[in-house]
């Protein structure tokens, strides 16, 4: 897990840096699979993996006198994310920015159809 979270750090580091300093605000949590409450959470099929999920209240939500309980969350999954891309360390360094890019998207309050807003 050590080595994955340097890899996790290593791409946040790539991440365009108007993204970048919101993860001031913003914990990047590495872990090894999503547990069951986010998976029931998402009604996710047991055949289905995720590789990251946002836990926050997106900024779009938030009022001007919003102090959040506790920082926001980004986790991102070393099993599924290794299982799938981990044969190449860049690429597995890419996709792993790639969803990190995708949470971010999720605290800015985006939907899914607008995250590719985020790799312009």
């Amino acid at each position: 897990m050590r080595r994955f979270e340097e890899l996790v750090a290593r791409a946040v580091a790539t991440v365009p840096a108007r993204f970048r300093e919101h993860l001031e605000r913003v914990m990047v949590i590495a872990e090894e699979r999503a547990p069951r409450r986010v998976r029931r959470e998402l009604e996710l099929e047991p055949d289905e993996d995720l590789y990251g999920y946002y836990e926050g209240v997106p900024e779009i939500e938030r009022g001007v006198e919003d102090v959040a309980p506790m920082p926001d969350r980004i986790y991102v999954y070393r099993a599924p994310l290794v299982e799938d891309f981990g044969d190449d360390e860049d690429t597995l360094v890419d996709e792993i920015r790639k969803t990190v890019l995708h949470e971010i998207g999720h605290h800015f309050g985006l939907e899914e159809p607008d995250m590719d807003l985020l790799e312009e």
